[in-house]
């Protein structure tokens, strides 16, 4: 199975297919490719999954890597590719130029620079592409749609698969080692994000919003790294005294810090089923977030901590301010959080109907 990404740095997609990787329920050898020579996901592989890093120095000096894609692919010849959303999708076309008609595409969201509207280049490539591959994989309602509606998809063509994540290891706790190591008291209100810090997540209503809720012994903590982490830096520094936002760094576990919030927050410009709110969700915290792909499904139509828009930030610090003033509130919305984690959004059913898709496509590719 040769998997091709545009990047294999440690992102949501990655994530999610590393824990199918992880638990195929048939032997399976991966050969993995990422397009722009980042290969830091690999270390969620576990032992004893058959894998091999693809070296992709030769295509990003090629000048022309559509045919560089070909000719690997025609060395390598796989029994099954998959391909991982827009920056990999040369290597579609490169599959059906060499002849590989057992292809599975993967779409779990966008850019910043589609965050607001679709570019027709790439929705006129996609409905040229996909039609001619074996399926295209989505995971959230809000893909479908688009898979359907804008790519002009066959409905036989397109599989919608759901996240999911481990809710046997992702359960409610409360770390007051680390809590402590983040300052925060017994009655302290930890308001957290995992995640990276690119435009995309638009981390700034987070801390503006924050700033503006005022809420006396509370702090935010953001976890991770990006492009945008500077800059967001700079905005709490101007806004907030500094013990008020946290930022840890890059972790390579995000279940402690899970474990030690109180509120999982979010205010990305675009998501579809985002593997950390499910992650927080399954450790039995409230979440606060826009109002982007599938995050009203996600955490139910009746939840009052969902805002308007991306960059509605009164919106925002007024759902940070109504979770503080009732202990109730965050108790009932966490639990039934953790519920609807545990009934919809479990690692196995995900894994298994991954594994029937790749079953069917050898199936039916396979001489």
């Amino acid at each position: 199975m040769l998997h091709v990404f545009p990047t294999f740095g440690n992102g949501g997609t990655e994530l999610r297919m590393t824990r199918v990787m992880n638990h195929l329920p048939f032997p399976a050898h991966h050969l993995i490719l990422g397009m722009k020579g980042n290969y830091d996901a690999a270390s969620n592989i576990s032992a004893g999954v058959s894998y091999e890093i693809v070296d992709s120095t030769g295509l990003r000096r090629s000048p022309c890597i559509l045919l560089s894609l070909r000719q690997l692919l025609r060395e390598l010849r796989p029994n099954l590719v998959l391909t991982y959303n827009w920056g990999a999708i040369e290597a579609v076309l490169a599959a059906r130029l060499s002849g590989l008609n057992a292809v599975i595409h993967n779409e779990s969201g966008f850019g910043a620079d589609e965050a607001v509207s679709l570019k027709s280049r790439r929705v006129w490539t996609r409905r040229i592409l996909l039609r001619g591959i074996h399926r295209t994989i989505v995971n959230s309602k809000n893909l479908l749609q688009i898979a359907l509606q804008e790519y002009k998809l066959p409905p036989c063509k397109v599989k919608l698969i759901r996240n999911g994540i481990d809710v046997r290891r992702f359960v409610p706790g409360r770390n007051m080692d680390l809590r402590g190591q983040l300052g925060a008291g017994e009655n302290t209100l930890l308001y957290g994000f995992v995640g990276r810090h690119r435009a995309e997540k638009n981390l700034r209503v987070l801390v503006e919003a924050f700033a503006a809720a005022n809420i006396e012994n509370a702090k935010l903590v953001l976890v991770g790294d990006g492009p945008e982490r500077g800059a967001i830096e700079a905005i709490a520094t101007r806004l907030l005294a500094p013990d008020r936002v946290i930022f840890p760094g890059e972790v390579d576990d995000a279940l402690p810090y899970l474990q030690a919030f109180d509120v999982f927050v979010m205010s990305s410009l675009t998501e579809q089923t985002p593997n950390a709110m499910l992650e927080a969700m399954s450790c039995g915290l409230p979440a606060i977030s826009s109002n982007v792909g599938d995050v009203r499904d996600i955490l139910g139509c009746d939840n009052s901590l969902i805002t308007m828009g991306p960059n509605d930030t009164g919106a925002m610090s007024g759902a940070m301010k109504a979770v503080a003033a009732n202990a109730e509130l965050r108790s009932e919305l966490g639990a039934r959080n953790r519920t609807r984690c545990a009934e919809h959004y479990s690692l196995n059913r995900m894994v298994n109907e991954f594994a029937e898709c790749y079953q069917q496509s050898l199936d039916f590719w396979q001489p």
